[in-house]
């Protein structure tokens, strides 16, 4: 086979690849139930391949630390690719830096998120089961929506009382709407307001936007899952986003990362989201999506998971490679700027 023939092929494949994800992620709950065979199990990824848990990780490379890497509504594992660079992402990142063993999951994201953490804990049962090393720390990496599955997978874990929750666990939720997303909420208030204007046009739009998934409903809130006691001793970490470089900004505050704003990302009360103390994270600069595959993210990540103490911004992360600012924030950083008053003359 030519190398031209080979690159457009396994372009067709890439793109029926963001189809699937894309029509599981919008009615996946129903292509589950009437067994079609576009709806996408949950299974570990290598290099576009699902592979057995047991093979997640090849023996010569597995460790006992391992990094979980869940996606989010209608994407796939490649979410994690670092554009034009092949082969680079977080987990790879994590494997050279702090000998993590990346593990990629694909899934149908249409199905409801409490039962997608339920095949989560699951599966990592298989993993952990049939690793060629005793696991002894777990990091958890959930983007957008594969933050609340990840959340919910843990806490199943505990209420099961699995054994892989006796390792150390960790769980790092980037742009993940732990207070629901604002486009839910919209697209919920249209169909009511469909419903109550009654005429025969608008009804029949509001039972097509009413067909969405079950997983997208559950945006609404955000909150899938209570927190379980167990969550005490996990280390969480909120990473949110704004569009534009000024956290302050009212178009940051309104937006946040285009899908999710910044308050439902930080989600501080315990009862909506992470637990009291959770570390946060504000990425500055970055949209929804960048926030899985940005260099300056990685790096407070590495830092973080280290142990290590999160430095503000300056040094290398005013380099090229860093696209935001990443830093710490305290309670002030997002209140709107003061505008001083015009001098008198």
């Amino acid at each position: 086979m030519s190398r031209t023939a080979a690159c457009l092929i396994g372009g067709i494949h890439r793109w029926m690849e963001k189809l699937t994800a894309f029509l599981n992620g919008l009615a996946g709950d129903y292509m589950e139930e009437v067994g079609s065979h576009l709806a996408v199990p949950m299974a570990f990824y290598r290099e576009g391949r699902p592979v057995a848990p047991g093979d997640a990780a090849t023996a010569g490379r597995a460790t006992g630390k391992v990094a979980v890497f869940v996606h989010g509504l209608c994407c796939t594992e490649r979410v994690f690719d670092f554009p034009g660079q092949p082969g680079v992402t977080y987990g790879m990142m994590l494997e050279k830096d702090l000998g993590y063993t990346p593990c990629f999951v694909r899934y149908n994201t249409g199905v409801r998120v409490e039962e997608n953490g339920k095949r989560l804990s699951r599966l990592v049962d298989e993993l952990a089961a049939a690793y060629p090393v005793p696991v002894t720390e777990i990091l958890f990496v959930g983007h957008s929506m594969g933050g609340l599955v990840a959340k919910c997978a843990i806490a199943d874990g505990f209420s099961r009382k699995a054994s892989w929750t006796e390792a150390s666990l960790a769980s790092v939720y980037l742009g993940t709407p732990h207070r629901g997303a604002p486009l839910e909420k919209g697209v919920h208030l249209a169909t009511r307001l469909l419903g109550l204007a009654g005429f025969p046009l608008a009804v029949s739009l509001r039972d097509f936007l009413d067909f969405r998934s079950a997983a997208i409903k559950d945006l609404r809130f955000g909150r899938v899952v209570d927190n379980h006691d167990g969550f005490s001793r996990v280390r969480q970490l909120a990473v949110a986003g704004t569009f534009t470089t000024d956290p302050g900004h009212p178009a940051s505050l309104a937006l946040g990362d285009l899908l999710v704003r910044v308050q439902s990302a930080r989600a501080a009360a315990a009862s909506r989201g992470l637990e009291p103390g959770a570390d946060f994270l504000l990425a500055a600069g970055l949209h929804h999506f960048a926030l899985a595959r940005d260099m300056g993210v990685y790096r407070k990540i590495a830092a973080w998971t280290a142990g290590k103490p999160v430095p503000l911004p300056g040094g290398d992360e005013a380099g090229a490679d860093a696209q935001a600012r990443v830093f710490p924030v305290s309670d002030n950083t997002m209140k709107p700027k003061r505008r001083e008053p015009c001098p008198s003359f």
